[in-house]
């Protein structure tokens, strides 16, 4: 306040001087008329001349003066200043609604029909009402993907002020399986989530997925069919084998979870035992030597399954019906059926 009253202080002394200048110049100009004096204008009095001798030097250092004299009080001007801007600035930030994310503000986008848009609006309630500042997208792309495992990537941008967007990409589909117990089918992902499908898609090969805990479960949507590493040792199998043997037809294929194996069913009739548990291009580099020794006999009908879990060693079983009995004893009811 002592400040605000010096620099009043200052100010009226200023338009004091300049009021008198201005009078002293009308009375000077009348005197001229009346007395007939020279009319040539003195030098004009500046308001450096007012100091004294090096009047611009002198009125400069007698400012600095002053403003060194009122320096404490400007500084707690500016302080107080400085603390208000950041007060608002606190309360706009996480205070105020302006700044928060609204539910109406947020936008989300999918590439593809393996998302839902309003499962990913609801697995992200919780942000609502947030700060926008305090928001971070990782958080906002993890909660989205829990919900929806199938998802593979959750672009998350904000949208100043209060908004957000989301862009949605799913692994596609891999393989289309039929759940009796639920009259559904699903598509598998590339990552072994399950997708609900209205239909079957004829473009998939089918696989069946014995699983227990799936059987007993009664809502399977985006729930894990195939364990992730096993989809990965499965896809990579499948498509080795498309181009070691071309020239056989797969008709389907069977996922078991517990002995982590899948069984490869051809045309021919034969079905090819495979153990996922890392070793399954060593056991496809045997079949197709095998096969090769066996002039193409994978091709041809006339054998019930051929074993390939075991390392460098191939186990043919030919008669129908025992081959069959083996599978339904070590297997059960799959094979049983």
């Amino acid at each position: 306040m002592r400040a605000l009253k010096r620099i009043k202080t200052y100010s009226e002394a200023f338009l004091r001087y300049f009021e008198r200048k201005n009078f002293r110049d009308r009375v000077r100009e009348e005197k001229t008329k009346k007395y007939l004096v020279s009319t040539a204008r003195p030098k004009s009095v500046t308001i450096f001349d007012s100091c004294g001798r090096g009047g611009k030097f002198r009125f400069a250092s007698t400012i600095y003066a002053k403003i060194r004299e009122e320096s404490d009080a400007i500084r707690a001007v500016s302080a107080s200043i400085a603390a208000v801007l950041v007060l608002l600035s606190g309360y706009l930030i996480f205070g105020s609604t302006y700044f928060r994310i609204s539910p109406s503000k947020v936008i989300v986008e999918r590439l593809d029909s393996g998302s839902d848009v309003n499962i990913a609006y609801k697995s992200i309630e919780e942000f609502y009402g947030a700060p926008i500042f305090s928001v971070e997208s990782r958080a906002v792309a993890s909660a989205v993907i829990a919900m929806q495992k199938n998802i593979r990537e959750a672009r998350v941008s904000k949208l100043y002020p209060n908004g957000l967007k989301i862009v949605l990409s799913s692994w596609p589909p891999e393989f289309v399986t039929y759940f009796p117990s639920l009259e559904r089918y699903y598509g598998v992902t590339g990552n072994g989530i399950l997708v609900y499908a209205r239909s079957r898609n004829p473009e998939l090969a089918e696989i069946s997925i014995i699983d227990p805990d799936l059987a007993e479960a009664g809502f399977l949507d985006y729930r894990e069919g195939i364990a992730e590493e096993s989809m990965k040792r499965m896809l990579s199998l499948r498509d080795a084998m498309k181009e070691a043997l071309p020239g056989i037809v797969i008709s389907k294929y069977a996922y078991f979870r517990l002995e982590q194996e899948v069984h490869v069913s051809l045309d021919s009739g034969a079905r090819l035992i495979f153990s996922l548990d890392g070793t399954d291009r060593r056991q496809l580099s045997t079949l197709v030597f095998w096969n090769s020794q066996e002039g193409g006999i994978l091709a041809k009908w006339g054998m019930a399954y051929v074993d390939l879990r075991v390392p460098a060693r191939v186990f043919v079983c030919r008669e129908e019906a025992v081959c069959k009995k083996n599978l339904a004893r070590i297997y059960g009811e799959y094979y049983g059926k």
